[in-house]
């Protein structure tokens, strides 16, 4: 039994849903025209001659098919769209009522999975950064001691390029130790720690002044290599103007750089044949000076060394000579 209310009537409907359906459809107030006051609320009355009962539906005057007397129009169209209207009603109703489908949120699960894949994310990051602190000491020491030897044979290249010699017939063969060429080159090896490095003396045009009075000339540069103070050898320049008189201990010159492992100087001949050791003032070389000197220089300790290694090729030179002259 379905009960509908309708102006304040109430109907008894034991049709079957299908017409029950239909009587609830139309039993909506509607309006086309807010200023039209005919419509359901006029002279309908489901209750007054309409036969719910009878097998083949509504067969009085009222026909709900006819919707011109509930809109107040002749329009068929204008029937149809009204009719349309009454049956969207009340799910438009409904779903107001009801509001919006239920909300989906995460799982515990999810939940789970989102906290292992953002715990090992972190974990990465701060492991790389660790690593990466962990490194600056040894980085920072590494860049120290490559500018440390760049410099250095920076400075040994400027040296060499400005080699200064006597040409004959200024040079003269020495024929004893009494006289020798106080412009000579001279190659050598020194024993320093238990381990041979290389020493080079020569003279040139590039004095570095390092006291109030400044003064050019030609200088005597010695490379050489000692014991530090806390048992690491290092590498010092001598710079002499006043060279004439034979150089007192080396020991106190200006150190280029520390933490030596080797150094070593190779000297090549017009020839192109290399020797370990040099003296311009030497039969053993024909009294001339190397034309190329290659220098190879070893910084750092025993776990992270730093090698370097350049070729110069002085600008001035002096070509084999005879022994008679």
């Amino acid at each position: 039994m379905v009960n509908f209310l309708l102006r304040g009537q109430k109907v008894n409907n034991s049709r079957p849903s299908g017409q029950a359906k239909m009587l609830h459809r139309v039993s909506y107030p509607y309006k086309t025209d807010p200023t039209d006051s005919t419509g359901p609320t006029g002279s309908t009355d489901l209750t007054d001659s309409t036969d719910l009962t009878g097998p083949t539906g509504p067969t009085d005057s009222t026909d709900l098919t006819d919707l011109t007397g509930l809109t107040g129009s002749t329009d068929p169209m204008h029937s149809i769209s009204a009719m349309h209207t009454y049956t969207k009603l009340p799910a438009v109703i409904r779903k107001k009522r009801g509001g919006s489908l239920s909300k989906k949120g995460f799982t515990l699960l999810e939940i789970l999975i989102a906290i292992f894949i953002f715990a090992i994310v972190i974990t990465t990051i701060f492991g790389s950064f660790n690593f990466v602190f962990g490194k600056i000491d040894s980085i920072e020491e590494g860049m120290a001691a490559y500018e440390m030897g760049k410099d250095c044979l920076n400075r040994m290249t400027i040296d060499l390029e400005s080699l200064y010699i006597l040409q004959p017939p200024a040079f003269k063969i020495s024929g004893s130790d009494d006289t020798e060429d106080p412009f000579r080159l001279v190659g050598e090896i020194a024993n320093i720690g238990g381990e041979d490095v290389g020493k080079l003396r020569f003279t040139a045009l590039a004095h570095i002044p390092l006291d109030r009075q400044p003064r050019d000339g030609v200088a005597e540069i010695t490379y050489y290599v000692t014991e530090g103070r806390d048992g690491n050898r290092v590498l010092r320049r001598s710079d002499r103007l006043d060279f004439i008189d034979p150089p007192g201990e080396l020991s106190g010159d200006p150190i280029l750089c520390d933490k030596v492992k080797s150094l070593t100087f190779t000297y090549i001949d017009a020839e192109g044949t290399e020797r370990e050791t040099w003296d311009s003032d030497s039969a053993d070389v024909d009294y001339a000076t190397p034309r190329a000197i290659r220098i190879k220089l070893e910084i750092g300790t025993e776990e992270n060394s730093h090698t370097f290694e350049t070729t110069v090729l002085p600008f001035l030179f002096r070509e084999a000579l005879e022994a008679d002259i």
